[in-house]
C-alpha cells in the first residue's frame, strides 16, 4: 500500500475512535458532486479526507427543494467552511455552513437575504418590502410605495394570451408606440397646439373625442359607424393635405 493510502487509513481508524465520543466537527469543502448533492471534505483538526457526504437543505423533495451548493477549494482559496455531524462515530453528513475568511454581509435582525455572489440578490426586509435584482441593475421593489420596476435596458412583457391593466390612471413618461390598434369608447386629450395627438395611419373612434390641441392625422378618419353615426366638433380650422382650409 503506498505510504499516503496507509496515513490515511490510520487516519481514519483514529478518527473513528475519536468520533465515538464527538457528535459534530468543523470541516473544508474539498469536492462538490452536483449529480449527488453531496460533497468531500476536509475534516478539522486532523485533515483527514472523508469520503461523499450528503449535504443539508432547507427543503427537500424529489425534483424540488431549495439548493445552495458548497463551493470546493481551489489553489487560491480553501472550500466553504461546514459543519459535519457524526452518526455511530462516522461522518454521517454536512449540517450547515459557517463564514469565515471574510465579512459577512450587515443584515439586520429579522431579515432574511439571498445574495448571490454575482451581486444578485433577493431581499425580505424588516419593513414588510420585497426588492429583487440582478447583476444587471434590473430591480423589481414591491413596498407601501407600490411595485416599481427599473432596468437601464428594455424592459420587455411578453404574454400568448391578452394582458390586462386595471387602474384609474396610466401614466406614461415619454413616447408610446403601439404596433397594433387601441379601442376606447371615449377618447380625451389634452395638449398645446404645438403638441396634441399624431397619427400615421387611420383613425377610428366609436363613442366621444374630446381634444384640446392639435390633431394631425396621416389616414382615414371615421367617426362613428355606419350603424351609429358620430359627430365631428371642430372650433377652428381643418386643412387637408392639399392645403385646402375649412372653418368650422
Amino acid at each position: 500500500m503506498h505510504i499516503d493510502g496507509l496515513l490515511q487509513l490510520m487516519r481514519r481508524e483514529a478518527l473513528k475512535v475519536m468520533g465515538e465520543h464527538r457528535t459534530a466537527s468543523l470541516a473544508y469543502v474539498k469536492s462538490y458532486d452536483p449529480n449527488t448533492y453531496t460533497a468531500k471534505v476536509i475534516l478539522q483538526p486532523w485533515g483527514i479526507e472523508s469520503g461523499w457526504l450528503p449535504i443539508g437543505a432547507l427543503a427537500v423533495g424529489d425534483g424540488w427543494g431549495i439548493y445552495a451548493p458548497p463551493s470546493a477549494g481551489t489553489a487560491a482559496r480553501p472550500g466553504d467552511q461546514v459543519t459535519v455531524v457524526y452518526v455511530d462515530g462516522e461522518p454521517a453528513f454536512i449540517s450547515h455552513r459557517i463564514f469565515f475568511g471574510g465579512d459577512p454581509l450587515t443584515v439586520p435582525s429579522g431579515e432574511v437575504w439571498v445574495v448571490h455572489e454575482s451581486g444578485s440578490f433577493i431581499k425580505l426586509t424588516n419593513d414588510g418590502a420585497l426588492a429583487l435584482a440582478d447583476a444587471n441593475n434590473n430591480t423589481v421593489v414591491l413596498n407601501t410605495s407600490g411595485v416599481t420596476i427599473t432596468g437601464p435596458a428594455a424592459i420587455n412583457i411578453v404574454s400568448t394570451a391578452a394582458v390586462n391593466v386595471q387602474a384609474p390612471t396610466l401614466t406614461v413618461s415619454g413616447n408610446l408606440t403601439v404596433a397594433g390598434n387601441i379601442t376606447a369608447a371615449n377618447i380625451a386629450v389634452s395638449g398645446a397646439a404645438t403638441g396634441g395627438l399624431a397619427v400615421e395611419g387611420g383613425l377610428s373612434v366609436a363613442g366621444a373625442t374630446a381634444m384640446t390641441g392639435a390633431l394631425a392625422v396621416s389616414g382615414a378618419v371615421t367617426i362613428g359607424t355606419e350603424a351609429a353615426p358620430g359627430n365631428l366638433i371642430v372650433n377652428g380650422t381643418i386643412s387637408d393635405s392639399s392645403g385646402s382650409v375649412g372653418t368650422l
